[in-house]
C-alpha cells in the first residue's frame, strides 16, 4: 500500500470587522446674498445626520473659499475683497469629516454686488426666484420686482 502525500498551501488574508465609514452627507438649500459693508452671506440647511462632521468648506464660483468649524454651523461670510462688482457669484458647500468629505451641494442662487448710478453705497440684491428679485438701496428704500 502506497502512501500518497499531498501538499496543501494555505493563504490567510487579514481583515477587519470594523463598521464601514461613509463620507459626510451633503448640505442642502444653499442660499446667498450680498450685504452692504459685510460681504457675501452664504447659508445652508444642515444635514439631518451630523455625526462625524468637523466643519464645512464653502466655495464661490470665482474660486474663493471660506471654512467654518463645527457640525452645527450653517453660515459663512465672504468679505467683498477679491470679488468683482457687477459679477454674479454662486456658492457650493461641502461637509468635511475625518471619514471623507461630502459631495458638493447644488449651487446657490446667484448673488451680485453692485452700485446704482448716483447712489454712493453698494446695493443689496437677493434673487428670490426666476421671476423675483429683492433690491435694497440703503435703510430707507426697499424694492421688490415681480415681472
Amino acid at each position: 500500500m502506497k502512501k500518497l502525500l499531498i501538499a496543501l498551501t494555505f493563504s490567510l488574508t487579514a481583515f477587519s470587522l470594523s463598521p464601514a465609514t461613509a463620507a459626510a452627507p451633503t448640505p442642502t438649500n444653499v442660499g446667498a446674498y450680498f450685504k452692504v459693508e459685510q460681504g457675501y452671506m452664504v447659508n445652508w440647511s444642515l444635514p439631518s445626520v451630523q455625526t462625524g462632521i468637523t466643519g464645512y468648506t464653502v466655495t464661490s464660483s470665482g474660486g474663493q473659499t471660506c471654512k467654518v468649524s463645527g457640525s452645527n454651523q450653517n453660515q459663512c461670510i465672504f468679505p467683498s475683497t477679491g470679488f468683482k462688482p457687477y459679477v454674479g457669484y454662486s456658492f457650493t458647500v461641502v461637509a468635511n469629516s475625518k471619514s471623507g468629505d461630502s459631495a458638493p451641494s447644488e449651487p446657490s442662487n446667484v448673488a451680485t454686488w453692485f452700485s446704482a448710478p448716483g447712489y454712493p453705497a453698494p446695493v443689496l440684491t437677493k434673487v428670490i426666484s426666476d421671476t423675483q428679485v429683492d433690491v435694497e438701496m440703503g435703510a430707507k428704500y426697499f424694492y421688490r420686482r415681480n415681472p
